[in-house]
């Protein structure tokens, strides 16, 4: 009996050291992946089994349109403290509308309209669209509220404090909203635990229809929230920025949250797409095991 006991034994830590080992594949697969790739590139993947992997994980990355998604919980947590209807609406015109930016909203409604509040949430999460969250950041929370509800809730290793109004003016702008992917990590991760007070937000997320070649690309039958962020094109023809972030959820019910931001990237944005989501393929294939 004794002797059955330690077979189960070793046969138990044999296990985990493979797992282990396993874990460290994808590590070294990774890495292999970043090492010719022409730009700096931040990885960081957290699951609840305890498997992490990070690289780079303690660069200022630029967030660019990722911002929208710290700028949609502290929309949501100003609604709920204030008790404000998501159907709330708020008037835009046509002089609140930057014409030389990725905006959707403006496309069909060059004159503006009334939207409510939920409607601007989706426009910028779903469809990231630039009007809509400075909409939000000019006429409902600003991006120091922002950047003071992301700091109140744990979330420190992050800056965000210029709209995407001011970064579309002026490129060195963009450097002012910027995280590690340690950090978009531990976010996503405060989100997931407080996710029955923050469902809208949780659900649109899900939805979200840009960078569907980043991090979704090799995925199947999971849920994924997750958000997306491009910088513009360096005068040295570098891109300054090509970002996902996401929690994915397993058929198992396991997660893991997931960023890859890459910065000033010396290649075509394809290039770009391909390494995130080769990079999330290797991560997804590593936990789907367990």
């Amino acid at each position: 009996m004794r002797s059955v006991i330690i077979s189960i034994i070793f046969l138990l830590l044999a296990s985990v050291k493979t797992a282990a080992q396993e874990l460290d594949e994808v590590r070294w697969q990774v890495n292999n992946l970043i090492s010719s790739f022409p730009g700096v590139v931040g990885v960081s993947m957290v699951s609840d089994l305890g498997d992490t992997i990070h690289i780079n994980e303690n660069h200022h990355f630029p967030l660019m349109s990722v911002v929208k998604f710290h700028q949609a919980l502290a929309v949501y947590n100003k609604c709920k403290e204030h008790e404000i209807m998501l159907d709330k609406r708020i008037r835009v015109r046509r002089r609140d509308m930057m014409e030389k930016t990725w905006s959707p909203m403006r496309d069909k409604n060059p004159r503006g309209g009334n939207y409510t509040i939920e409607e601007l949430l989706k426009l910028s999460l779903v469809e990231s669209d630039n009007n809509a969250c400075n909409i939000l950041s000019d006429k409902f929370v600003t991006m120091k509220e922002v950047n003071d509800f992301v700091h109140s809730v744990g979330i420190m290793d992050c800056c965000i404090s210029v709209s995407e109004r001011h970064m579309a003016t002026e490129t060195n702008a963009c450097y002012g909203n910027w995280s590690t992917t340690k950090t978009a990590t531990e976010l996503l991760e405060w989100f997931l635990d407080n996710q029955a007070s923050y469902k809208f937000v949780w659900d649109t997320m899900k939805g979200c229809k840009t960078g569907t070649n980043r991090l979704p690309r090799y995925l199947e039958d999971v849920i994924i929230v997750h958000k997306t962020g491009t910088g513009p094109t360096l005068p040295d023809g570098k891109i300054m920025a090509v970002n996902d972030a996401a929690c994915i959820i397993l058929p198992n019910n396991h997660h893991y949250n997931i960023a890859v931001f890459i910065e000033n990237a010396a290649c075509d944005l394809e290039k770009c797409e391909d390494l995130i989501a080769n990079i999330s393929r290797l991560c997804f294939n590593h936990m789907i095991k367990h």
